[in-house]
């Protein structure tokens, strides 16, 4: 789990669209696995079952900052926070710097 002054750095509108789809996906690989093992034989659940796993194995990673890191916010247009610029800011900030709010025209 990140701080909570880190998670502030983070684009929380796109983490939740992407976990939406994801989720979309993994029901929808096992919607059509239970249809097929209905309608064709009842092995067909272990190529769905396979499918997710794998499907949810390339979104997983242990380390918390390297989950999120493509979803790190902007603090200038086209320059995104650095590990070591999260690193930096731990240790001393509790606060987000101005710097790094999310711009109010943002696309949604």
């Amino acid at each position: 789990m990140l701080p909570k002054a880190e998670q502030e750095l983070y684009d929380k509108a796109r983490i939740s669209k992407d976990m939406r789809n994801s989720c979309f996906i993994w029901t929808s690989v096992m919607a059509a696995g239970a249809l097929a093992s209905w309608l064709l034989t009842t092995y067909a659940f272990i190529p769905a079952y396979i499918i997710w796993i794998i499907l949810f194995f390339r979104d997983f990673h242990i380390d918390a900052r390297k989950a999120y890191k493509k979803y790190l916010l902007e603090t200038m247009p086209g320059k995104a926070l650095t590990d070591d610029f999260i690193e930096s800011l731990l240790p001393w900030s509790k606060t987000i710097p101005e710097y790094v709010k999310v711009p109010e025209n943002r696309e949604k």
